[in-house]
């Protein structure tokens, strides 16, 4: 098991240093003068020089980069070119919002999809079985921003049961909090929600019909815990491994749900970055959320531990 566990953080570093360096020439591949590009069209060429040293652009792009990855390895993300304010609190000023948004979305998603692809392996090929798979594919098909703007004029502008847009801070309330966070979070779930009742479903499928499964029915065991405890269990591997990949969709989503639904967090800072080409902000919420993407993917990988014991030895 040490073996295994070491093997997973060692086999980090290198993905670590392979995203730093895919950021840090993301700068370097638009054409023409980077220096020129953040500073806009209306710049002067004594803005441009400042930019040009503030970032090392005059120096070799090895040395650049080595510049940068230090100052990464300190967890100093550079500052704004507009703001003039460190990443770093940029992104914790932000955090909230996401935090709550992406939390809420994985319970909801682990609560609904995983049952569900459960009760549509146990009644394969029957009409729950087909209604699930039906609603799955129209939650992968349709595009996030069209499902926002659907849930947000049924349940916000007809019913008037959420907020149209914003975000309440938990300061004010956590019941405040979870109903500006409503919407957007059903809308991402609705997505993630597909991908992991799909997975859910063929992974019990293929578990139902082992011997032991049939072993477990035999012995008169209720068909609950045949379901969710003798065959969810084996099933463990598949089903997590889908969610760490499917938080990745999530990060994506909720670059697209924030925007749409005006909350304040780290997606829409992205947006705006992008828009004022604030590389420095783009470079560290990009490093931001691949650190969190290789994190979540190792915490998966050891998470195998608890689901087949196999793998401890």
């Amino acid at each position: 098991m040490f073996k295994y566990i070491s093997s997973r953080l060692l086999a980090s570093v290198p993905i670590v240093l392979f995203v730093a360096i895919f950021v840090f020439l993301l700068s370097h591949l638009a054409p023409g003068d980077p220096a020129a590009l953040i500073a806009g069209e209306n710049a002067t060429p004594e803005q441009i020089a400042q930019i040009r040293d503030r970032l090392h652009l005059d120096e070799p792009l090895v040395t650049q980069f080595g510049y940068w990855f230090s100052d990464i390895l300190r967890f100093d993300l550079g500052n704004s070119i507009f703001s003039n304010r460190p990443v770093t609190e940029l992104i914790a000023a932000r955090l909230e919002p996401t935090l709550v948004l992406t939390s809420l979305t994985i319970v909801l998603t682990i609560f609904l999809a995983v049952p569900a692809g459960v009760i549509a392996a146990w009644k394969v090929n029957s009409t729950s079985d087909r209604s699930i798979m039906i609603l799955s594919v129209l939650g992968f098909s349709v595009p996030a921003f069209l499902i926002g703007y659907a849930n947000m004029y049924v349940f916000a502008l007809k019913l008037g049961w959420f907020p149209v847009q914003g975000y309440a801070n938990l300061s004010d309330g956590v019941l405040g909090t979870l109903r500006s966070v409503a919407l957007p979070a059903f809308t991402i779930t609705l997505v993630f929600w597909a991908l992991v009742a799909r997975i859910t479903r063929a992974a019990m499928i293929e578990i139902l019909q082992e011997g032991y499964t049939r072993t477990a029915r035999a012995k008169g065991l209720s068909e609950g815990k045949v379901l969710f405890v003798h065959a969810l269990k084996n099933a463990g591997v598949p089903i997590s491994t889908v969610i760490g990949v499917g938080i990745a969709i999530l990060i994506s989503g909720v670059v697209v749900t924030e925007s749409v639904f005006n909350i304040p967090g780290i997606g829409r800072l992205v947006v705006d970055a992008i828009t004022q080409r604030d590389f420095p902000v783009v470079q560290g919420t990009m490093i931001f959320f691949s650190v969190v993407l290789i994190v979540v993917n190792l915490l998966v990988d050891l998470s195998y531990v608890l689901f087949d014991p196999r793998i401890r030895y």
